[in-house]
């Protein structure tokens, strides 16, 4: 399993060209995130193969991986131990761009989303997706990510709209929550 990681020092990936006094990068540095949502994923290949697909989209724009970062847990919330890890790195300039599968492993909550994509431009941190076209440097490409943020968002509704559902149902049947008797007293398990 991949560990978060500084893969190179940063001090040295970041060349400048000074021309006519402008500053160009020629190497961009990159952040891969990626993201399950449950425990039961936790043995999926679903980490590796984001990470692996995060580093192919970077090497095919001749960028340079510095960190890998990945939590195991819902996108419902930013409040993510690596996620906030990641953030704390962008504001200290440890990199130019987040690369992540899909924006839904990212977060999942348009107003988060919005948010945090303010924030990271105001650190001069772009954001850039594997799978959908999100390249937040741009106005139509910050109409993209909100677009399809708000995809994301609906779908996380969704699901817990037929989670409810289904819950409704076994204990319509009485299936649900699933009593016991432990020690002659009922418990919910």
């Amino acid at each position: 399993m991949f560990e978060t990681t500084q893969l190179t020092s940063v001090n040295s990936s970041l060349s400048a060209n000074v021309n006519n006094g402008i500053s160009k990068k020629l190497i961009v540095r990159a952040a891969i995130y990626a993201r399950i949502s449950s425990p039961n994923q936790k043995n999926n290949y679903s980490i590796n193969e984001q990470i692996t697909q995060c580093r192919y989209f970077i090497k095919q724009r001749r960028w340079t991986t510095k960190y890998i970062f990945f939590d195991e847990e819902s996108g419902n919330t930013v409040n993510r131990p690596k996620f906030q890890l990641m953030l704390q790195k962008a504001k200290q300039g440890y990199f130019d761009v987040i690369v992540f599968w899909k924006l839904d492993r990212f977060c999942r909550s348009l107003v988060d989303l919005v948010n945090i994509e303010r924030l990271l431009r105001s650190y001069g941190i772009g954001l850039s997706s594997v799978t959908e076209y999100v390249d937040t440097t741009t106005s139509v490409g910050r109409f993209n990510f909100r677009s399809i943020g708000s995809v994301a968002e609906l779908e996380r509704e969704l699901i817990g709209e037929r989670a409810r559902l289904g819950l409704h149902a076994l204990a319509k049947e009485h299936k649900w929550p699933n009593l016991k008797m432990n020690n002659a007293e009922q418990v919910l398990v």
